[in-house]
């Protein structure tokens, strides 16, 4: 089930700005009407990202109409007055910002979805990294105990190693090369896919060397994606997101 975001702002253009910052993280839609509330602010919404007024609404009153079990409420403002104020901490609101800070704002929506991710997930999240090349197991594993806190990695240098580690843990997404000694990435996943339990796991296979016929003999499988040596960060924590979503 994806994550759903919900946007509060009378302003057009920084609502959509927010969107588009926010899309690869979940479903985001938008409330800049105080018309449009009762289509919108009672859905099930795992994080609203509010400024301190809306219509009528303002400050306690918006803020009393937003908290809901499960639901984390930001508060995302031009008046840096009321962020410093901190009358809004009362609210049931974790974090406030100002305009002037929509990079830590973004942050913190992504740590606050990785979380109903694992909780989503039965706890932790668990990775199994299958890749021969140390160098680029030390950066997998850098950017994703960077990105989802409190997760846990396991290594394996190829698919054979990889599928005993499978039997003694439990692995919510699986990111594999496809060229390794022994057991080789293609061989590893459709080992998976002909397993009943296994098949459904998400996986991610990061290749330096992705040729047309493996492309091709890994289209027709659901929960996987493909990316080429080299990634940026941010592309590979997206492409995670996207399979565990």
């Amino acid at each position: 089930m994806p994550s759903r975001i919900l946007i509060i702002d009378s302003n057009p253009l920084t609502a959509e700005n927010l969107r588009l910052r926010l899309a690869a993280f979940g479903q985001v839609e938008l409330m800049s009407k105080e018309s449009e509330w009762s289509a919108k602010a009672d859905q099930s919404w795992d994080v609203v990202i509010a400024d301190w007024r809306l219509g009528s609404l303002e400050g306690p009153a918006l803020f009393s109409k937003l908290s809901a079990p499960g639901r984390t409420l930001f508060l995302y403002t031009e008046n840096a007055e009321v962020v410093d104020g901190g009358a809004w901490r009362s609210l049931g609101v974790r974090q406030a910002f100002s305009y002037l800070r929509r990079a830590d704002m973004v942050l913190a929506v992504e740590q606050a979805l990785s979380a109903v991710t694992a909780s989503r997930s039965g706890g932790p999240l668990s990775f199994l990294l299958v890749e021969d090349s140390a160098t680029v197991r030390q950066f997998v594993k850098t950017v994703l105990m960077d990105s989802f806190p409190g997760s846990e990695l396991i290594e394996a240098a190829d698919g054979r190693t990889a599928l005993a580690a499978m039997k003694n843990n439990r692995v919510n997404l699986i990111v594999t090369d496809l060229q390794m000694p022994g057991m080789d990435g293609l061989s590893f996943v459709q080992l998976l896919r002909n397993n009943a339990v296994l098949k459904k796991k998400p996986v991610l296979v990061l290749s330096g060397a992705v040729t047309e016929e493996a492309k091709a003999s890994l289209a027709s499988l659901e929960k996987l994606s493909i990316l080429e040596k080299p990634v940026k960060p941010e592309t590979l924590v997206s492409a995670v997101k996207g399979l565990l979503l």
